[in-house]
């Protein structure tokens, strides 16, 4: 875990509170590897977020009495579950408030100061809801790319529509078939409707998929077809998820992996 990236911001607010910054350091380097993977890129992705809410948050690190192994403990468990719930890969975002909801009930968990303003060993929780209300501004994103090459999918609640619904069951359809999709075959995705295995200018997180409704007459004897310069999939609408998925399978799987070179 570089901690540089938190701890400019724990010196420029706290210059006296070396203490807390070297226990902050060690906490998170005690992590599980993983854990500090996932935290990483955590902090990498919403440092501006986190610039803007935390000076509260240091705020309430600094509260006097405090236990800072516990705040410092449950701070970063409460960072790892922002994490999960905003950007694991292949959960199904339903709407907006779907990570907000889940991020009241994790919070619900966490002891809090109480009416009388003794600490429990938590952090305040107003801080969350500054936090949620800049996590619900942030520009939605398609995709974002791991350090270790790993993808993280935001395309179905991110994808637009031409004489489709996200309703509509063939739609519902192909996301799931996507889903299902191994991170091979999802590259390979890429490739089909970029034309490319390169990424684009600007990083992947440039690409916007368009799905649109051809007008064919019999949709079952035709294969999804991509318009690559605007990233449009021309998806016939199937009569089955069955037809769907051999048919989609069968178009991706001629083109090359997706990546950097």
């Amino acid at each position: 875990m570089r901690v540089y990236l938190i701890l400019p911001e724990l010196l420029r607010v706290l210059p006296m509170d070396r203490e807390l910054c070297v226990k902050f350091s060690e906490a998170v380097c005690k992590l599980h590897p993983l854990n500090l993977k996932i935290l990483e890129y955590f902090f990498k992705s919403l440092v501006k977020m986190v610039h803007s809410t935390s000076t509260w948050f240091l705020h309430q690190m600094r509260t006097e009495q405090r236990d800072f192994s516990i705040s410092v403990g449950k701070t970063v468990a409460v960072l790892q579950k922002l994490y999960e719930v905003n950007y694991t890969a292949g959960r199904k975002i339903e709407d907006r408030n779907f990570y907000i909801n889940e991020m009241k009930l994790f919070i619900q968990s966490v002891k809090f100061e109480d009416e009388d303003g003794i600490d429990h060993g938590g952090v305040s929780q107003e801080f969350f809801t500054i936090f949620a209300r800049e996590i619900h501004s942030m520009e939605p994103r398609m995709l974002e790319l791991h350090e270790d090459s790993r993808l993280v999918w935001f395309m179905p609640e991110n994808a637009k529509y031409y004489a489709y619904e996200p309703t509509d069951e063939n739609i519902q359809n192909f996301w799931t078939v996507f889903t299902e999709l191994s991170e091979e075959k999802k590259k390979n995705f890429l490739s089909f409707m970029t034309g490319s295995d390169r990424l684009p200018v600007g990083g992947l997180a440039k690409i916007k998929l368009t799905i649109k409704k051809p007008n064919k007459p019999n949709p079952d004897d035709f294969y999804p077809v991509a318009d690559t310069c605007y990233c449009c999939l021309h998806l016939p609408n199937y009569s089955s998820i069955h037809i769907l998925r051999e048919k989609f399978v069968h178009a991706i799987s001629f083109y090359e992996e997706f990546g950097e070179k």
